[in-house]
């Protein structure tokens, strides 16, 4: 067991909330999943193709690109909008998806119009490839964004791709500001897998996403490091080096040592809602450790006199749903997926 005390500290004595989290998230940035060298100047959309038959004549679904000025140069990147034909405005997700499909495995999208839910969709690999790169290979992702942010030669201290998925999920954000048919005090973004830590990055550090949802994110998401089963530094930098910063992968075997944890992602979402969902048979994620960091990350919240996780001290079981706190957790039967349940688990969240 996790002996929590030798965590880092969430809080520190004399130093106001928003001035610490701002901290938590400079030294995950700079540890771990790194910056963009540089913001954009500017960000417009270009509405295309739009079906008023959608799911049935239920939703209306809509095609959007979205182009980013970096100086003289331009990106663009498309991203997909459903909006049920009920009244409005909609509570809604903003969804970092493994495709562009409009309905997808992980997406069931009509259920989610069904129960009166918007939802903005962008697949990951529109932003940005998600390939591991040939070492020595000069101006890899050449097709991508990074290509843009870095021109011919990316630099060894390069940002991960989550850092640039997360700052797309913000970009759909702005789109979203603009519409009167979306509530913006229900605002989620939400992401499985390794999509779950891109969710989890992209709302600790925009704060308009007034929800925040990791689903089986796991290692460098919403698990604790120290003492995790399953899937490791060392395993997460061999296959995904691109993720964060190449220096991240001096940590492999040295967890120990971080001057971080994952607590701290978790903790700077506070003092807004926080969901996390994991999967019985996911030991690679381990639900336990994502549990722990919940429980850990309570203390943000308990300091601004909310309530964090409420839940009994014990180990989670399947079918455990903890959602009375400004942190909610919740355990189903299977594995690493993201079904239907998990699903409704966040809209019974978000729609409170």
């Amino acid at each position: 067991m996790m002996d929590i005390q030798k965590l880092p500290p969430i809080l520190k004595e004399n130093t106001d909330w928003e001035t610490r989290r701002k901290e938590l998230i400079d030294v995950l940035l700079d540890r771990e999943y790194g910056r963009m060298p540089r913001l954009h100047d500017a960000i417009s959309f270009a509405e295309g193709g739009v079906d008023t038959s959608f799911c049935a004549g239920k939703a209306t679904h809509t095609r959007v690109e979205a182009t980013a000025t970096f100086g003289d140069k331009t990106y663009t990147f498309p991203f997909g909008m459903t909006v049920p034909k009920t009244e409005g405005p909609h509570p809604f997700f903003v969804y970092v998806a493994f495709t562009d499909a409009v309905a997808d495995k992980y997406l069931p999208v009509e259920e989610i119009v069904d129960r009166g839910f918007a939802v903005l969709h962008v697949c990951y690999d529109d932003v940005t490839p998600d390939d591991r790169p040939a070492p020595e290979a000069k101006g890899y992702y050449t097709s991508s964004l990074f290509r843009v942010l870095y021109g011919e030669e990316i630099p060894a201290d390069r940002c991960g791709t989550i850092t640039v998925w997360a700052w797309a999920a913000s970009r759909v954000m702005d789109y979203a500001m603009g519409r009167d048919d979306l509530d913006m005090t229900r605002a989620a973004v939400v992401g499985h897998s390794r999509l779950g830590k891109t969710a989890l990055l992209a709302g600790a550090q925009d704060t308009r996403f007034t929800h925040v949802i990791s689903n089986d994110s796991g290692c460098c998401g919403a698990a604790i490091t120290r003492g995790k089963v399953g899937e490791q530094i060392g395993d997460i930098t061999r296959v995904f080096p691109h993720w964060f910063r190449l220096d991240f992968a001096g940590y492999a075997g040295r967890e120990e040592e971080m001057p971080f944890d994952q607590h701290y992602l978790l903790a700077s979402i506070a003092p807004r809602q926080l969901c996390v969902g994991s999967a019985l048979l996911d030991e690679w994620a381990d639900p336990q450790s994502e549990l722990l960091a919940c429980r850990v990350a309570s203390a943000a919240y308990e300091a601004l006199g909310l309530p964090g996780l409420i839940a009994p001290d014990r180990p989670a079981v399947a079918g455990d749903v903890f959602a009375d706190g400004r942190i909610a957790y919740h355990l189903r039967p299977g594995s690493h997926y993201m079904s239907r349940d998990d699903w409704n688990r966040y809209m019974d969240v978000l729609g409170k």
